[in-house]
Parts: structure tokens; sequence; C-alpha cells
């Protein structure tokens, strides 16, 4: 039995489906409950072999125990505090200096 590969989105397709919000909110919950075993084996139906490697099934892939507090990253800390600066009316009055050094520059 042959396994289908599955088909790869073109870059044009990617980024027609890209959405801006995914990348300032966090994943949702897995929908399945997460079982923990103790000092027992994880069972086989869990795995898949590919290529001589043995992986998870990608249903039973769940997050990690990993806590991120920081509150920016590298790519959205430009966006995020921009937005979270114009979020309030007294913030405003920086908006037409910003314009008038980027008109300036230009």
């Amino acid at each position: 039995m042959e396994e289908e590969q599955p088909t790869r989105r073109s870059l044009l397709q990617w980024f027609r489906d890209f959405d801006i919000a995914k990348v300032f909110t966090p994943p949702p919950p897995p929908l399945r409950p997460r079982n923990v075993y103790v000092n027992v084996g994880v069972p086989e139906e869990y795995f898949t072999t590919r290529r001589g490697k043995r992986k998870h099934l990608r249903e039973h892939r769940y997050a990690t125990n990993q806590v991120v507090t920081s509150k920016y990253t590298v790519l959205t800390f430009l966006p995020r505090n921009l937005l979270e600066q114009f979020r309030r009316i007294a913030n405003m009055y920086v908006f037409p200096l910003f314009y008038r050094i980027v008109y300036l520059v230009n």
C-alpha cells in the first residue's frame, strides 16, 4: 500500500491564507484530554515509523510545559508596541510627530 504524499501549498496560497491575528493569539488547547503515563510505556499505537524514525502521531502531540512570560517577540515588538501606545487617546499626540519625522526622512 503506497502512502500519499501531502500536497505542498504554493507560496502564493500561503500568503493568501496568512492571517496576522494568528501571530498575536496563543494556540488553542488540544481537543482531546492528555493521558500521562507514569512508570508505564507509551502505547505503540501512539507512534508511526517513517524512514526508519519513530515519531508521535499528530493526534497524540501535545503542548509542552514551557511557560513564556515575555510580552513581545522580535517579530511582534513593533506592531504590539504601536497598538499599545495608540490605544489610549492621550498618546495620540505622538502620531503627528511620528508622521512628520517619516515625512522629513523621505
